[in-house]
């Protein structure tokens, strides 16, 4: 017999629960990602109501015009004065759904002002209860996308204790032009939330292609753990989100992706960062990506998160990576 999409869901959250504990107790034993200890959070106001948000509550608007200026933080802080301390928010008269918003991030301080200020109203307008968590790594070496998501993701599973948490991955660049694409997460296999990409505003788009995991992806914690996390072994840019996604079919979950009339995207135009340069050894590590599912990822994690702050608009964390140099080829 035919399990039910609830059972589905609860067998996920069991297994997702020895999963994470397991990974949790392993990185605690072997420090290899050295997270500290998280400050015990203060306990979550309950809504003023027991009502769960609608799916699509009244306050979407549709396509927005999106404007790529920045804001200082002055008037970020003004307008967004609603947000709590670490970039917390909830709707007062219903229970959102909650996720947490990952952004791997480095130098970037322009776009990351553009984006905040886009991306609050948007999760309010579907009555998300959400944070945002900015995870930067530290230091002038090579960019490390897939250590910097991987440690932001332990980082909140540390503070959630929830094996289903959802997490929205998501580039500093890319904003959502319509918000009935909605930010959830599916407990049959991740989403990846953009269709199209105009770059620059030229009005111009381009299709995602098929199986891309890039961008803006949501996925809950036990998927994510399942596939082992994103591979560690990409320093500069490219591949590592192609290596992901081949992890995700590998492991027989369901890509889905938004539909294509709300998932459209702008992306901020800017030249490729001098120290995140094409990955040399990209396309070696793409043929061999299958023999390193199960070495190369949460469990073979070496960083160490060295600062943390809640800043008003989102959670700050500074990450140590282990250094292109540092490995062994």
């Amino acid at each position: 017999m035919k399990m039910t999409r609830l059972w589905v869901m609860v067998y996920y959250c069991i297994a997702g629960t020895l999963m994470v504990l397991v990974l949790l107790l392993v990185i605690q034993q072997t420090k290899m990602t050295a997270v500290p200890v998280m400050a015990k959070m203060k306990p979550e106001i309950k809504p003023d109501t027991d009502t769960t948000c609608a799916k699509y509550p009244s306050t979407l608007v549709g396509k927005s015009k999106i404007h790529f200026k920045a804001l200082d933080y002055v008037a970020l802080k003004r307008k967004l004065s609603d947000v709590g301390s670490g970039g917390r928010w909830r709707p007062k008269n219903c229970i959102g759904k909650q996720i947490s918003v990952l952004v791997p991030f480095r130098d970037r301080d322009e776009h990351l002002r553009v984006w905040l200020n886009y991306i609050h109203p948007f999760l309010q307008r579907q009555k998300l209860n959400y944070v945002i968590f900015v995870v930067e790594q530290d230091g002038k070496g090579i960019f490390n996308k897939g250590q910097i998501i991987n440690t932001g993701v332990v980082a909140i599973m540390e503070r959630t204790k929830n094996p289903c948490t959802c997490i929205i991955i998501h580039d500093v660049d890319m904003m959502p032009e319509d918000d009935h694409n909605l930010y959830h997460c599916n407990e049959a296999g991740p989403t990846h939330l953009w269709y199209a990409v105009d770059k620059g505003s030229t009005g111009k788009y381009r299709v995602a292609y098929p199986d891309h995991a890039g961008g803006a992806l949501a996925i809950i914690t036990t998927h994510y753990v399942m596939v082992n996390g994103y591979p560690n072994l990409y320093y500069g840019w490219g591949s590592e989100d192609d290596d992901f996604s081949e992890r995700i079919a590998h492991h027989k979950l369901k890509l889905s992706n938004s539909p294509n009339n709300t998932g459209n995207y702008k992306m901020i135009l800017h030249q490729r960062d001098k120290l995140n340069e094409i990955t040399p050894q990209r396309m070696k590590l793409r043929r061999s990506a299958r023999k390193r599912f199960k070495t190369d990822g949460l469990n073979s994690l070496e960083t160490k998160i060295i600062k943390e702050e809640k800043r008003k608009l989102y959670t700050w964390l500074l990450v140590r990576i282990k250094e292109r140099n540092e490995v062994k080829w």
